[in-house]
């Protein structure tokens, strides 16, 4: 998705606004396939996923999740979550991490493979490796690994803003962000994504760097609404006076437009289907026979 896209129907059902999206998605069970139009820019366009229990959190482009988010880890004190002084993210980070932990985050959607991984993160000194898998967190449980981020101290050569007498809790309250390996596997659909540690290190959040768009699917189902005769994305008075129009011989309406205008579940047009849009337009009903 992106930012100005809109979801007009979820599953066949029309969305009039955020609280009719949210109970559609409420509707559809744990594993039920979910259809989206979306008009995008000056077209429609169609996306197909699986719900998943974790609401499929959606990551493609510039998502960023908390470290401290996690939703299981290794069975034991550490990892910790502690206040953290960085000036960017939740005001709480990821910390006390010991060599062989790991955490994981569930429920990831994914709509393409990003390119790579940018990590928040802090060290004293010495190298950090933060390993990304998907499936598992090591090869012998079924992971796959996808990216590799280095995480140098602040007394490291390497870092950014190397201080060689800057150790200690300096080094842990100086936050910048790495760049992971570049991600070669596919990732794209459900997947559960676990980081693993090799040895100290404080994370405050980590984000997915955008790699190209899924392909766009346009969309293969009717473009209109029913009860949108004259084609103009709403429904209105003018569809109502064409129905009527059509019923007097004044005008004929085209196959299309006809179907459009049957809300009362008829084989044919009558003046009900015109009643209908009207009473419709002044909320006196919120949805057509046709739609229930």
């Amino acid at each position: 998705m992106r930012a100005l896209d809109i979801i007009t129907e979820l599953n066949g059902a029309r969305v009039e606004n955020t609280a009719s999206l949210a109970a559609l998605y409420d509707a559809v069970p744990i594993g039920g396939e979910i259809t989206l139009k979306v008009w995008r820019e000056n077209r429609y366009i169609k996306i197909v996923y699986t719900k998943s229990v974790n609401d499929n959190r959606v990551a493609m482009n510039n998502i960023y999740i908390e470290a401290e988010q996690y939703d299981d880890k290794i069975n034991r004190d550490t990892p910790k979550t502690n206040g953290c002084p960085d000036t960017t993210g939740s005001g709480w980070n990821l910390g006390n991490i010991q060599g062989g932990d790991w955490v994981v985050y569930k429920g990831l959607y994914f709509l393409g493979t990003p390119q790579s991984i940018t990590v928040r993160a802090s060290k004293d000194a010495g190298i950090a490796n933060v390993s990304f898998w998907i499936g598992g967190r090591n090869a012998a449980e079924g992971g796959t690994l996808i990216a590799t981020c280095q995480i140098p101290g602040l007394t490291n050569p390497q870092h950014p803003a190397y201080s060689p007498g800057a150790g200690g809790q300096a080094g842990w309250d100086t936050y910048f962000t790495f760049t992971s390996s570049a991600i070669t596997v596919d990732m794209t659909g459900e997947q559960d994504l676990y980081m693993v540690f090799d040895t100290s290190v404080n994370i405050n959040w980590f984000q997915f760097n955008p790699g190209g768009e899924p392909p766009e699917v346009p969309w293969d189902g009717p473009l209109y609404q029913k009860g949108d005769v004259n084609r103009n994305g709403n429904i209105d008075i003018g569809d109502a006076r064409l129905v009527l129009q059509h019923l007097v011989g004044k005008i004929v309406l085209d196959a299309e437009q006809s179907e459009l205008a049957k809300v009362n579940n008829g084989l044919t047009l009558t003046i009900a289907d015109a009643r209908l849009i009207l009473q419709k337009l002044v909320d006196k009903i919120d949805k057509f026979p046709v739609d229930k």
